[in-house]
Formats: structure tokens, sequence, C-alpha cells
């Protein structure tokens, strides 16, 4: 009797994974795909466990990873389409830099033409429309990586329809990407600067900034606290060399820039942040 109940029990959760698992797999690549190769896709996922998080929830991002191995993964349609991806995203109140960042995530994966649609913001719960104009849908493994960098974590993905994807997305930990960690006291130079410099602080009060003589150096200063939102923003009209600026309070991030083009600080900046 107690061998009939174990063998119950491990039928039914091994079933429990698998159809979770299948139904994840059929929702990515579609009924014809799924169909045509069933029997490599059982042979693929055959350890259902091993692909998922939990007894309710699969792995998404590891379930596509193995699709595309097996070429089983297409993204790529016959014409250009305008393309929905729809982002779910619990957020405090920095929901303005998290759509920066998720826009910059796409851009860096060659997606130049993305509008925003729709923003909703509910609860702490930003819901996000974007529509991209492409011959191919994103590729979740790619945004995932632009993504971790900065500090966004994929919880989950689910296909909508043949063109739309939905993603549900974790930004507790949301940073700036590409930031300098300067220690207090030493002097740096950042040459050839072609993107906006951000900068991670630690205890500094005063942060010194010389722009190199080739330079025409207009400056747009943010300071950010630990959650990324402004806290003071300092710009200037004309031209400037150099500048002498007290950090304000609970600042753990600077952004320099240049109010006009990022090129006119190409040639490189110096910086010195000191606690006095």
């Amino acid at each position: 009797m107690v061998r009939v109940f174990l063998f119950l029990l491990v039928f039914l959760i091994s079933n429990t994974y698998s159809s979770i698992v299948l139904d994840k797999v059929h929702n990515f690549i579609g009924e014809d795909a799924y169909l045509e190769h069933k029997r490599l896709i059982h042979s693929i996922f055959k350890n259902e466990s091993s692909f998922m998080k939990d007894k309710y929830n699969a792995r998404s991002l590891l379930i596509i990873r193995k699709l595309r191995k097996n070429g089983l993964f297409n993204l790529f349609y016959k014409e250009k389409m305008d393309l929905e991806i729809n982002i779910d995203a619990k957020v405090s109140n920095n929901s303005v830099f998290l759509i920066k960042n998720i826009k910059e995530s796409f851009l860096n994966l060659g997606f130049n033409f993305i509008f925003v649609k729709n923003i909703k913001y509910i609860k702490q719960t930003l819901k996000l429309k974007l529509i991209l104009k492409s011959e191919a849908m994103i590729n979740p493994i790619s945004l995932h990586k632009e993504f971790q960098k900065r500090g966004i974590e994929i919880v989950d993905v689910y296909k909508g329809s043949h063109t739309s994807w939905d993603y549900y997305i974790n930004s507790s930990r949301l940073k700036l990407h590409n930031t300098f960690n300067i220690e207090n006291n030493r002097k740096i130079k950042i040459k050839k600067i072609i993107n906006d410099i951000h900068l991670k602080i630690n205890n500094a009060k005063v942060i010194n900034i010389s722009s190199d003589g080739k330079n025409k150096w207009h400056p747009y200063i943010v300071f950010f606290d630990k959650s990324l939102n402004p806290i003071q923003i300092i710009e200037k009209d004309k031209k400037v060399n150099r500048m002498r600026l007290f950090i304000p309070k609970k600042t753990k991030y600077i952004k320099i820039t240049d109010k006009y083009v990022i090129k006119n600080i190409k040639h490189g900046i110096s910086i010195l942040l000191t606690k006095r």
C-alpha cells in the first residue's frame, strides 16, 4: 500500500512538472513547431524538475536557452513588423529611471526604432507597453544580459501572441550602468568620453572636476540617492573648465555630462573626491 502511494506521488509530481515545462515550451514555439518536434522536445525536457524554480514556476530563460541550442526558437519574421513588448515591474519611486534603463537596454541590442505606447503606474507596479519596428523579436537571453548590467531581473517571460512578449521583472536592485568607483583623495582622469559618466561615491563631501582644455564643457551634473532618485541638478549654459561642488547629503551616485552634446567633453575630465 505504501509503495503504491509513493508511486502515485512521484507520478503526480512528475506530471505536474511536465505539464508546466512543456506548456512553457508550447507557448514559446507555437502549436505547429511543438507538434512537428514533439519527440525531440520530450527528449530535451525529459528531466523536467531541472527546468523548475519550484513546484509551480518554470525556469523560463533556461527553457529558452535549450530551445535555441536545439534550433527550435525562431525570432525572425518575413518582413518588418510592429512588435509589442509588455513589461510588468514592481517599483518604488524610481519608475522614470527604470524606464530609461529599459530603453537603453533595447538600444544597446540594436533596436533603435522603439517607442513607449502606454504607461500605467498602480500601487507600485509599473506596466509598460513598448513598440518595436523590426524583422526580428528581441532575444530574451540577450535582454536578460543587458538587464543584469543595470540590476534588473527577469522573473518570468510569456509569449502573448505571434508579435508580442510579456516580461515580469524585479527592479529592487536597479543601478547605474558603467559606474566608476572612485576612492576619496585620489585624482583620476577619464579619457575619450562617449557616454555620460556615472560615479559611485563613499562618504565624499566635495567633488572637484577639471575639464580638458580642448573641451567645450557646459556642465550638467545630477546627484542621486541610493534609490536613484535625483537630489540636486546643477547645469551651466556657459563653457566651464573647473568646478568645485559640495555633495548633498544622502548622495550615492553622481552623473556628469554636458548640457548639450556629449562630444563637448570627448577629450576627458579629471575628478577628485574629498571628505572636506
